[in-house]
């Protein structure tokens, strides 16, 4: 056997058994693919930026694991909303009732800030940063109840026009 041949199966030998010490933890670690996911259950502003103006939505998520929930409401639309937290990044989904829908795409920056970038079905994108609302800001309604989202007295400007 060769040089070459041998330091290939020391350091395969090796590996394993380092994999087989850990359990794989460390070579999962070192991927980023297994860790705990950042909990963005509650309130959150949101503001979507593109070429056609700023928009703002005020976004209530639920939080299950690795799985988002909840509901988004502007002017213009009250949405339904699922995505994933992996870890830091978020991938979410807002379905209007008009059958536009929202794709985002964001790392969590720090406990109450999301940033990252956003398409529509209508071929509007743009980048967007979501900011967290205070525990008590709606009168300490953040309990996890219901997650409408639609309780928030009146500052996102209503949702009874049409979706465009």
């Amino acid at each position: 056997m060769n040089t070459a041949a041998r330091i290939f199966t020391v350091a395969a030998v090796t590996g394993a058994l380092a994999l087989s010490v850990t359990g794989g933890v460390a070579s999962a670690r070192h991927t980023g693919k297994v860790g705990t996911p950042a909990n963005v259950s509650g309130k959150w502003s949101y503001k979507l930026t593109s070429s056609s103006g700023k928009t703002k939505w005020n976004v209530y998520f639920l939080q299950s694991g690795t799985s988002l929930t909840g509901s988004a409401k502007s002017a213009s639309c009250s949405a339904s909303t699922t995505g994933t937290v992996t870890g830091k990044k978020v991938s979410e989904a807002w379905t209007c009732p008009s059958g536009q829908t929202f794709t985002l795409t964001g790392k969590v920056k720090s406990k109450n800030k999301i940033a990252g970038k956003f398409v529509s079905s209508q071929s509007d994108h743009g980048k967007f940063v979501a900011t967290k609302h205070a525990l008590d800001d709606d009168g300490g309604n953040d309990d996890g109840g219901s997650g409408g989202g639609g309780d928030d007295g009146g500052s996102s400007g209503g949702g009874s026009g049409g979706d465009s």
